[in-house]
């Protein structure tokens, strides 16, 4: 009951968190405008668009607890010989990936060579969409038979962790793209995109998290040494 309790406190934390934390850089901006001020130092520490910040060390650190929870998970599920054993570690590599990408920004080393090779503008003009839309599809399918494996609960909240993260990641990048050099866009419809960009990228994870507690909560075995492996 105690341990239900506590993963149930943490879910709501992180809600919380994530949400006050999109928004206040937002907040932040706008007021900085307001005030006639323009990039405070202030401002740049809890403004999503911005790298090495609080809000980038936030998202790297929900996707490297997600890594971690998976890595657990896969070690258990290799000492039960189960057959998706893999693809849980798999998943935790790939998490591991994106915490190292949120803090180094990996991908946007390939924009601009990719932007030269295909001439590439409107919703391609972040150019790594063009790498990251096939390869999201690829691991998709590979994981379709996992993901229909899992409880109904788990399988319906790793759908929707999935869906926001993707469409937050890929979708608003591209809108992104698309209104880069537009008038209409201006500076505050552009942080707008930026925040909802990573707010649905943040409750992604957090879903996800959520989703892998529950789990958890699900296997009868693990309850006394989910933490205690060695």
């Amino acid at each position: 009951m105690r341990r239900q309790w506590l993963s149930t406190k943490v879910s709501y934390w992180l809600f919380g968190f994530t949400i006050f934390l999109n928004f206040i850089g937002l907040a932040a901006r706008v007021i900085e405008r307001l005030l006639g001020y323009n990039n405070t130092e202030l401002v740049r520490l809890v403004d999503v668009s911005e790298e090495a910040n609080i809000t980038s060390w936030f998202s790297s650190s929900l996707l490297l607890f997600s890594a971690i929870i998976l890595l657990l998970i896969a070690r258990l599920k290799l000492v039960e010989k189960d057959t998706y054993a893999r693809h849980w570690a798999f998943l935790s590599f790939i998490f591991f990936f994106l915490s190292l990408d949120e803090t180094a920004s990996l991908h946007e080393l390939t924009i601009r060579p990719l932007r030269s090779l295909f001439s590439t503008t409107g919703i391609f003009y972040y150019a790594w969409v063009i790498v990251a839309i096939p390869i999201v599809l690829s691991i998709g399918f590979l994981y379709l038979r996992f993901v229909f494996s899992l409880p109904g609960n788990t399988r319906n909240n790793f759908i929707l962790a999935g869906f926001l993260f993707i469409v937050g990641a890929v979708g608003f990048e591209m809108v992104e793209g698309l209104y880069r050099h537009s008038e209409i866009a201006g500076m505050y419809l552009s942080s707008i995109f930026v925040t909802i960009e990573e707010l649905l990228e943040n409750l992604g994870v957090v879903v996800f998290i959520v989703a892998l507690l529950a789990y958890i909560k699900l296997q009868p075995n693990w309850n006394n040494n989910f933490f205690e492996i060695g």
